[in-house]
């Protein structure tokens, strides 16, 4: 009998709202999180907007051990973390640390790194970019929850662009259902930089004008920095401790179209293609018991 797999945390970090709560109450209203871009000059670009988070410190973290992050890709998804961590009421010190793994979603992961690095090094030589920077990677996010939680199972980033996030959950389930672990901290963290925003722009697929989602004559998009971690456990592990269940990641589905590197197959040919049993999708359930 396959092993099931239950949420008991949420952590959110976004430009609509801080924390879980605040986040719904932002949904619910339909507050738009798109400001001017303040970190640099957008004039030479298609757009000069982005999801911003605004009212939270999102430059630093300080570790348990005292050290402090400042890699934002990092910060954020520390954050969230902490949030879901702090939700679940999972206390490292009494579980199997060895049981718990993290798996966390970034399409760029540290590349406001990259860009710092990148910066110095134009403006006065490669002598004043700090070679650290460069140390910084898309697993590096995942490593340093792995280390703030001592957590020492797998730490594992997953880098498949827009889907990255529902990709982590779903690896996190297969790691339950495998008995593999019986938590995992999983979801995903994405900053704002000036290299993320050239990418977009260099595809022309960021908007001239305000963003018109669902619009026929919508001419792009807007991108943003947030992260998002859910605590996701083994049922009866969570059974055991007595928490609150969100809900149940029943399934989930992955497939590749090899068609092109960012258009779809206009033939459906990736999704379309897979057998009814492939075609799962990730599934949350209303909050209810499950016994």
């Amino acid at each position: 009998m396959k092993k099931r797999a239950v949420i008991t945390g949420i952590g959110v970090i976004s430009s609509i709202g801080t924390g879980k709560e605040q986040f719904l109450r932002g949904l619910k209203a339909c507050v738009s999180g798109v400001k001017s871009v303040p970190y640099f000059d957008t004039s030479n670009y298609r757009t000069h907007q982005g999801a911003i988070i605004t009212g939270f410190n999102k430059d630093r973290y300080v570790m348990a051990d005292g050290t402090i992050e400042k890699e934002p890709g990092n910060v954020l998804g520390l954050w969230a973390a902490k949030e879901a961590v702090l939700d679940a009421k999972l206390q490292m010190d009494t579980v199997d640390k060895k049981r718990v793994e993290v798996s966390i979603a970034t399409s760029l992961g540290s590349i406001a790194s990259k860009d710092q690095f990148n910066n110095a090094f134009l403006k006065s030589g490669y002598g004043t970019a700090d070679p650290l920077l460069m140390f910084e990677t898309c697993s590096t996010t995942a490593g340093v929850i792995a280390k703030e939680y001592g957590c020492q199972g797998c730490a594992i980033s997953i880098s498949t662009a827009c889907a990255a996030g529902t990709n982590s959950i779903g690896y996190a389930l297969d790691l339950i259902r495998k008995g593999e672990c019986d938590v995992v901290i999983a979801g995903g963290s994405d900053p704002f930089s000036r290299l993320s925003l050239s990418g977009f722009d260099s595809l022309q697929s960021t908007t001239k004008k305000n963003i018109a989602l669902f619009d026929q004559n919508r001419d792009g998009i807007i991108i943003g920095e947030a992260a998002a971690i859910m605590v996701i456990e083994e049922l009866d592990f969570a059974k055991a401790r007595n928490v609150p269940i969100y809900g149940e990641v029943l399934g989930y589905g992955i497939s590749n179209d090899a068609y092109h590197t960012t258009s779809p197959d206009p033939k459906g040919g990736g999704p379309f293609g897979q057998s009814p049993r492939r075609l799962k999708t990730l599934v949350l359930h209303r909050r209810r018991s499950i016994i």
